[in-house]
């Protein structure tokens, strides 16, 4: 049986190939819309996060004495960790800020590698959708119930510290931040079909170790690392199948990328 022809001299595509785009390397129309409304989602949720952390601050509730009781906190100090990423002077400055470059990095380094765009669209797509949920959630939670800071830097201060590019606005508790978005990368990482075991468990090791000196630095309390994580995998769990999916394009997409429209005409 041939195969019709399309009137540009090449075989009409027809729903027996879904991965026949991915083949050819290219982007479906569909695709681009949906990273471009993406893009959107993650721009309007980052203005509602960035608006959020002001209105949550509130310098009269954070002093030393109104830091409430942490295990990890305890833990910490029982243990002589004497752990600061939030002071210049301190060696562990942004620690947990260098700790997210791994997951990170290796994310961007599978995607690279993927040998179809459509697959690397259809991935930053679902992990851009994930994220702006958890910004606009995360935004919520802070306006909804504010903590006393349990950063050394805000006890006392009447503004937030920090500078224009870097600030501390000190009662955006719950949930951390930090936590959710290494996370994301490790867990849009792990679903990755050439992410082997190795990989995996570098990236969770560190997820586990940033997560554990975000909360013994006391720069955030127990409850909002662990609410991140719940938070996190939740999101991550309820997209697994579009996720997987997006992953997936690569490999179905190899299957078919050695097998030109020709050569299957020859072939029926």
């Amino acid at each position: 049986m041939s195969r019709s022809r399309s009137p540009f001299g090449r075989p009409a595509r027809n729903s027996s190939a879904p991965n026949a785009v991915l083949a050819q390397g290219q982007v479906s129309w569909n695709s681009r819309k949906a990273f471009a409304f993406a893009l959107l989602l993650e721009g309007a949720a980052l203005y509602i996060a960035d608006a959020a952390n002001p209105l949550a601050f509130t310098p009269s509730i954070n002093t030393a004495e109104n830091v409430l009781p942490d295990a990890t906190h305890s833990f910490a100090r029982r243990h002589g960790l004497v752990i600061d990423h939030s002071d210049p002077g301190s060696a562990w400055f942004g620690v947990c800020d260098k700790l997210m470059l791994l997951p990170l990095s290796l994310l961007v380094l599978c995607l690279a590698r993927a040998k179809f765009a459509g697959a690397r669209v259809l991935v930053l797509t679902e992990f851009l959708h994930i994220h702006a949920a958890l910004l606009v959630l995360r935004a919520l939670l802070i306006l909804s119930t504010t903590l006393p800071s349990p950063v050394r830097a805000c006890h006392g201060a009447a503004e937030a510290p920090g500078n224009l590019q870097v600030r501390i606005w000190c009662n955006d508790c719950i949930f951390s931040g930090h936590t959710s978005l290494n996370l994301l990368c490790v867990l849009t990482l792990s679903h990755a079909p050439r992410a082997g075991r190795w990989l995996r468990g570098a990236v969770w090791a560190c997820a586990l170790l940033a997560s554990f000196v975000s909360a013994a630095s006391q720069d955030h309390y127990t409850v909002d690392v662990l609410l991140a994580w719940t938070h996190t995998c939740g999101a991550v769990a309820l997209r697994r199948p579009q996720l997987l999916a997006a992953w997936r394009g690569e490999e179905l997409g190899r299957a078919y990328s050695s097998i030109s429209w020709e050569d299957d005409d020859h072939r029926h």
